[in-house]
């Protein structure tokens, strides 16, 4: 079995305490985790294979300074969750952000229970632009403060629907999920639709996201968007693939040589499945 460097990673999050098995430590991972690595989807997007192998993901997100989406966050996460000493669950959830109501999505996005002291926690620190920043204690009907957007679940049927509160009277879901374990074949699959289907997302928009202490980073649609939990709005038009890499290294920390990065435009495919 792979073991983490888990040294490089703390100092790739910039984490100073102790690898206790424990709710604050766990809290403290999340929130630094999400804050530091960005979610993105640089490889789907210029045509290169993302691997889920433990080892490319903490050569990729850890090592190389990337990013990534929620597989490969999540499967990173859990194993670190795991070598610490926590037991982790991973599930698989479906997504309904920004999706009609009566639309069934796959199952597409990887979360983590993790259990501490008997009580069950639910960790993601893959989701994007509206990905929690603190772990949700899996509890339904109270409302839990982050250090962003307040959140809450619901019982659907046999399983929960995750929302957040975007304005004191509006909560929209984020996704639906049960808590059958999930295996990676399942996420294998998964991620097989994601990153290489020409209906994903993935493969239609360029998507890099990453959260600050005071606002949320989002580049999509060809423009950068700060978005603060007021719900004020900054927004930049990227005028060209010059200032998209430049953008990629300077506000979201992407090593500048990278293939990816280097190779990265607002509309071309390099077609290659290097990685």
């Amino acid at each position: 079995m792979h073991l983490i460097d888990l040294s490089a990673y703390f100092n790739r999050i910039g984490y100073e305490g102790s690898a206790t098995p424990t709710l604050e430590t766990l809290q403290v991972l999340h929130y630094l985790h999400v804050i530091t690595i960005p979610f993105e989807n640089l490889n789907p997007w210029t045509d290169r294979r993302v691997s889920l192998q433990l080892e490319d993901i903490e050569s990729k997100l850890v090592k190389g300074k990337r990013g990534g989406y929620c597989f490969e966050q999540n499967g990173l996460f859990a194993a670190i969750l795991r070598q610490i000493g926590y037991q982790v669950t991973p599930l698989i959830a479906r997504v309904r952000w920004n999706q009609p109501t009566d639309n069934i999505t796959g199952r597409t996005h990887m979360i983590l229970r993790v259990e501490i002291d008997g009580t069950p926690w639910i960790a993601d620190v893959g989701f994007g632009g509206v990905g929690q920043t603190g772990p949700l204690a899996l509890k339904e009907e109270i409302v839990q403060p982050t250090s962003h957007e307040a959140r809450r679940y619901q019982q659907t049927g046999a399983g929960f629907t995750h929302q957040i509160q975007l304005a004191p009277d509006r909560w929209e879901d984020v996704y639906t999920f049960d808590l059958h374990e999930a295996f990676p074949v399942d996420y294998e699959m998964a991620n097989w639709f994601t990153s290489t289907h020409p209906d994903s997302i993935f493969r239609k928009s360029l998507i890099v996201t990453r959260p600050g202490k005071d606002h949320r980073l989002i580049l999509a649609s060809g423009e950068l968007t700060r978005r603060f939990p007021n719900g004020w709005l900054e927004k930049h038009v990227i005028t060209g693939d010059e200032e998209l890499r430049r953008l990629l290294v300077n506000e979201f920390g992407m090593p500048a040589k990278d293939p990816a990065v280097t190779g990265c435009g607002l509309q071309s495919r390099l077609h290659s499945m290097d990685s």
